[in-house]
């Protein structure tokens, strides 16, 4: 298993130390998962970042070493957003997909 799969497993699981910025918010009890979106480039990031402009950032979350105001979004429109990550490449998986095939 590469690293990416090994970093998104441990963003799905409740109990972990909290280390990074999205620790905080996937140990708390009312954080459920819904979908992964998998992009299998490297530094895409910001790229993403840049794409979810428009809609409601979280300022500084997960941007704290580059240029972007946000790596957190409250999404105006997940449908819309999902298509558009298509379109940039992403695989959408389903949250339980995920622990089911990577596990």
């Amino acid at each position: 298993m590469g690293s990416l799969e090994k970093r998104v497993l441990r963003h799905l699981k409740k109990g972990k130390k909290r280390h990074w910025h999205i620790d905080f918010i996937t140990t708390d009890s009312r954080f459920e998962p819904v979908e992964v979106w998998v992009f299998r480039e490297k530094k895409f990031e910001c790229k993403l970042a840049e794409s979810l402009k428009g809609n409601e950032p979280v300022l500084g979350f997960g941007a704290t070493d580059c240029s972007c105001e946000s790596h957190l979004f409250r999404l105006k429109s997940l449908e819309s957003e999902r298509n558009k990550a298509e379109r940039l490449g992403a695989e959408i998986l389903s949250a339980g997909e995920v622990l089911e095939k990577w596990k």
